[in-house]
């Protein structure tokens, strides 16, 4: 009779580095050795603070939370690591993995926008179900979704942290691009808050709107 094999035990374990492997898709698109330099260098002093937290797949183990621990531990040259064990699904391996990153505040809202498109693109999830599984409203979501359609240089100022994304929505209101990128250089150099962006786009619209009536005026 041929034994069943047993599935991993589920707790703390000591478990080889090759046979972590990194989340299958990563809340955090800037994980590089370069990165993790730092946090490099404190594993290889006082070793791995925090364990990361895997789940059994195949004959291997997934990373759930702890990514950068993960790349970090390469860099600093562990053979093994200390690592949680859990047995989730496929979403609560997302909410978890979410989670850990929110509220580390180590995801930028592009991140947020782009693992947001791939849960609906990928697994099938509906905004209100991103939602509920996060803990944030539908309109986070949702406003978070709308980034991937704003100017890709509007995106990249975010995504460098220099601009805040409560001011970039109001500055991806205009919709002319000559006008949009003057004024997020102009934000970028100067500094700008929500209620000023919200100020430049009224403007802006103002502009258009009496740009509009000499045009049909002159074609009276």
């Amino acid at each position: 009779m041929t034994q069943k094999k047993k599935s991993p035990a589920l707790g703390f374990r000591q478990i080889a580095i090759e046979k972590i492997t990194p989340p299958q898709v990563a809340v955090r698109i800037d994980v590089t050795p370069e990165s993790v330099a730092d946090l490099a260098e404190s594993i290889k002093k006082i070793g791995l603070i925090e364990p990361l937290i895997v789940r059994p797949v195949r004959d291997k183990f997934e990373v759930v939370a702890g990514h950068r621990r993960l790349t970090a531990c390469k860099v600093a040259g562990l053979a093994k690591v200390k690592c949680l064990v859990v047995s989730v699904s496929d979403e609560e391996s997302e909410a978890i993995k979410h989670h850990e990153n929110h509220v580390r505040l180590s995801v930028s809202p592009v991140e947020q926008a782009i693992y947001f498109s791939y849960l609906i693109d990928k697994k099938g999830m509906k905004q209100n179900e991103i939602a509920e599984l996060f803990s944030v409203s539908e309109g986070f979501v949702s406003q978070r979704l709308a980034l991937l359609n704003w100017h890709e240089e509007l995106v990249a100022a975010v995504d460098a942290g220099q601009i805040s994304f409560s001011s970039a929505r109001e500055l991806a209101r205009i919709t002319d691009d000559q006008a949009l990128l003057a004024h997020l250089q102009q934000a970028i150099e100067h500094g700008v808050t929500p209620r000023v962006a919200n100020m430049w786009w009224q403007d802006w619209l103002k502009n258009q709107a009496i740009d509009t009536g000499r045009k049909v005026l002159r074609g009276a």
